[in-house]
């Protein structure tokens, strides 16, 4: 037995090797791993041979404790199926396993409280009856035990499973304690929370490709491209989620089709439309990122078509015509003066050397007048060229100092021309409309877009009602008649409350006003004794006078 020593420095048997293991999907099972450790007290005992009788009876203990945790958990799980494997090393006496319960009416997974009830349980029994043998026998090695001590929690694996699908329905939008009381519901709100993340990561990188090329500049473009993309990726993350955890289905057995078609698709319609809204925009800075080399060609192309543009509207709105035309003009008048001289000419040689019309050789009266021709040309060509070289020299400087302006201008605005957003969306149109190839690929990537986006909206109109939206419907639903209770009993008590309060208001009103008139009346009633002992003793107080003197005094303050 000793090749079980080095046993707690590897990984736990793998539980898929543990009899009963899972026969069903809808069955939850619980897999922990404990390890422990016991401390004796001796002198003479042989921990090696203590460690082999242990791994000599590890099946029995493993049935005993499968057996005492059944027992134990049998109030709460009467159908739950246990195995434990379990193994012993030297040194302190060291153990480690694997225990595995399989419920299959998941009983386990409807609260996390009694899922540590289970473990604290499964581990106090462990404890328990690996003490009592490990006493058993080190009583034979003369040997006490000081101390034993053993740990359970759920296997690595089960927690990262339970987390991931934990984010996989948070990004789904349900509602985690009710989900996992309906095992067969848990792959279907895991897809629509994977379909969500996908669009999120997404849009990540889209907002991330969009800033990266266009406005981040400097040495913290990638720090600022980042950014942005993590937030317009977790509005569009929680913009999904909300579309998605929005949607509500009629459960009911009885609802007609066309009340069922109305109530599903018909909120769907708006949710879908927007959900293909996002997906174009989502598509286009990935159709860049795709083409990036046939667009950069396209812009270049776009870019010199704008400088030509640019030059010539430079050139139109200028003088160039008109110096250039007005130049052409005198260029050609010079030009036809000297070709005149220079036919002169050749024609006073001709003649000179008898080619010409007289075929006379020599200075004749013929080669003397075209000689005279020749030289007035000649003299006329020069008081031309002298008067009009001024005026070409000045339109040629204009045209020249025009023509500088217009390139300076036209290098200025190619320089503008920022190879941003813009431009690119401008070459990728061009691209397309100039490339049937282009434009397909273009439209499948914004169409596998659009369908990612609207898949999460899609499984939830499509898939059928399953328990989870059952309970769902009936929980809003018993919330919702809670509320509007509450509201309408609020509303019935203030009603009352304020009924009572104006009541008892007019009634203090009314007897207030009764004990002042009381008031009133003895005190009228004590003026007017006081006024006719007054009268009778001589007083001169007429009988208007005291009415006045009453009024005034006694009634304004009733």
């Amino acid at each position: 037995m000793d090749d079980h020593q080095e046993i707690p420095n590897t990984p736990p048997p793998d539980p898929r090797d543990l009899p009963g293991r899972l026969a069903s999907p809808s069955t939850f099972s619980l897999i922990l791993d404990f390890k422990g450790r016991a401390t004796l007290q001796t002198a003479s005992a042989d921990p090696a041979a203590l460690v082999r009788e242990l791994n000599g009876e590890s099946a029995a203990i493993g049935n005993t404790a499968a057996e005492e945790i059944r027992s134990t958990l049998k109030p709460q799980l009467p159908a739950a199926e246990v195995s434990v494997t379990i193994d012993f090393a030297p040194g302190s006496i060291q153990w480690s396993g694997v225990v595995l319960i399989v419920d299959h009416f998941a009983r386990i997974a409807e609260n996390a409280g009694f899922s540590e009830y289970v473990r604290k349980a499964i581990q106090l029994v462990l404890n328990k009856a690996i003490r009592s043998r490990i006493e058993t026998h080190a009583v034979e090695q003369n040997a006490a035990v000081k101390r034993v001590v053993t740990r359970a929690a759920p296997a690595k694996a089960q927690i990262l499973s339970q987390r991931r699908s934990g984010f996989l329905w948070w990004c789904a939008g349900a509602v985690p304690e009710t989900l996992r009381l309906y095992p067969s519901e848990k792959a279907k709100y895991e897809g629509i929370g994977g379909a969500v993340l996908t669009t999120g990561a997404l849009a990540f990188l889209s907002g991330f490709y969009a800033i990266y090329t266009t406005l981040a500049a400097g040495p913290y473009s990638v720090l600022v491209s980042i950014g942005f993309g993590m937030l317009w990726a977790a509005a569009i993350f929680n913009l999904d989620r909300y579309i998605v955890s929005s949607l509500r289905k009629p459960t009911g057995a009885g609802t007609p089709w066309r009340q069922r078609f109305a109530q599903t698709w018909l909120p769907a319609v708006p949710r879908l439309g927007l959900a293909i809204l996002i997906g174009i925009t989502l598509s286009k800075p990935l159709e860049l990122r795709l083409f990036h080399s046939a667009i950069a060609g396209q812009a270049e192309i776009n870019r010199d078509a704008a400088v030509m543009a640019k030059r010539a509207s430079l050139t139109a709105s200028s003088r160039m015509s008109e110096m250039s035309a007005e130049l052409d003009k005198l260029n050609a008048e010079i030009a036809g003066a000297e070709n005149r001289t220079k036919f002169l000419e050749d024609e006073f040689r001709n003649e000179a050397d008898g080619t010409g019309g007289s075929h006379r050789y020599g200075y004749s009266e013929v080669a003397q007048v075209k000689e005279a021709a020749a030289r007035e040309a000649r003299r006329q060509l020069t008081a031309l060229q002298s008067s009009l070289q001024g005026r070409v020299d000045r339109l040629q400087t204009e045209k020249d100092t025009t023509t500088a302006l217009i390139n300076q201008q036209v290098a200025a605005f190619r320089q503008s021309l920022a190879d941003d957003f813009l431009t690119k969306m401008a070459a990728l149109a061009d691209l397309s409309a100039n490339s049937v190839a282009v434009w397909w690929i273009s439209t499948f990537v914004m169409l596998l877009v659009i369908g990612i986006e609207i898949t999460p909206v899609l499984v939830k109109v499509l898939s059928p009602t399953g328990p989870y939206d059952v309970k769902l419907d009936a929980m809003n639903s018993v919330e919702t008649h809670e509320a509007l209770l509450k509201r309408d009993t609020a509303v019935r008590i203030a009603s009352h409350h304020y009924a009572q309060l104006e009541k008892a208001e007019l009634q203090a009103d009314d007897a207030l006003l009764n004990v002042r008139t009381t008031l009133a009346r003895d005190e009228l009633d004590y003026q007017a004794n006081q006024w006719r002992k007054a009268k009778a003793a001589g007083a001169a107080m007429t009988m208007d006078q005291f009415v006045n003197g009453v009024r005034s005094e006694i009634l304004t303050q009733r």
